[in-house]
């Protein structure tokens, strides 16, 4: 079996016990610097990784997870790859558990940019990425995304199987377009406006099915948790049994706690570090790359 090392991001170290005994794979550790820390007073990022060169002509996977600090563990990543080039390392890619700045997909205004395919081009030109992977990314149908070597990973059947073991009859419902694309599951209409507003509309057929239903409302993100409550307010208008929420990233802790403050339960996976993650994705990192 070919060997893959894998060096894990700081936010990303909370997955490293899933590889330490895990056959054909060796953790390339980052090494930190004389105050014990990756980071500097000042708030600039350190990386060091010793005997680098010994694996330079080996597969590299970086595992990074963009939150909590999406610009700090991107200064990480690159200072990482940037590690990787001077060595001449020729076989690196990178798997994001969280991509950030994903729901900067689009260009709505002049003077905006796609700040997606802007760090993934970066990535893959500069860098010298050979493969880009994520998990549930925001922008996995979008067109341009097909001129870059990336892999969208869907965790949508991992979330539901671990939903269904508590509500095998569940009816779920989709929060927007774009996850009903994705996914084919029915249900609401948010429409993405700018980069500030949404629309949200639903299909009042579909809605009055879910009385008496143990109803689950099914999510790529949770930010503020503005949006999801909205969805609950709108789905109890049609009296289901239980309502809960299934998201694959919990980024903001004021978010996630919204959401377990109304819903009667959170299913939310460990693509991010967060005390109420529930659902293991390790089995999608290593289908992947294995």
């Amino acid at each position: 079996m070919t060997k893959t090392n894998l060096i894990f991001t700081t936010a990303a170290e909370h997955l490293v016990k899933y590889f330490e005994n895990q056959a054909g794979f060796s953790i390339i550790p980052i090494n930190q610097n004389k105050d014990k820390n990756n980071i500097f007073p000042d708030g600039e990022v350190y990386v060091r990784i010793d005997k680098i060169k010994e694996i330079k002509d080996e597969r590299i996977v970086v595992i990074h997870t963009g939150s909590p600090n999406p610009n700090s563990g991107l200064i990480e990543l690159e200072m990482i790859l940037s590690v990787l080039n001077h060595i001449g390392a020729k076989n690196v890619e990178v798997f994001f558990t969280y991509f950030p700045y994903g729901m900067q997909d689009k260009i709505f205004e002049e003077g905006e940019t796609n700040a997606a395919e802007d760090l993934i081009r970066k990535l893959a030109e500069y860098h010298k990425v050979k493969k880009i992977y994520a998990i549930e990314p925001h922008f996995s149908k979008e067109p341009w995304l097909t001129k870059h070597p990336f892999i969208s990973i869907s965790a949508h059947e991992v979330m539901i199987e671990s939903a269904k073991k508590e509500f095998p009859d569940a009816v779920f419902a989709a929060p927007d377009l774009g996850h009903e694309k994705r996914t084919k599951v029915k249900g609401f209409k948010k429409t993405r406006v700018d980069s500030y507003n949404v629309t949200i509309e639903h299909d009042k057929t579909f809605m009055e099915n879910l009385k008496g239903k143990n109803v689950g409302v099914i999510d790529d993100i949770i930010e503020t948790g503005g949006t999801m409550v909205r969805f609950y307010d709108e789905c109890k208008k049609y009296q289901p049994a239980k309502i809960f929420a299934v998201a694959t990233h919990g980024i903001m802790e004021s978010g996630i706690k919204k959401i377990k403050g109304e819903y009667e339960k959170l299913f939310l996976s460990n693509t991010v570090a967060t005390p109420e993650s529930n659902v293991d994705i390790f089995s999608l990192i290593l289908k992947n790359i294995k």
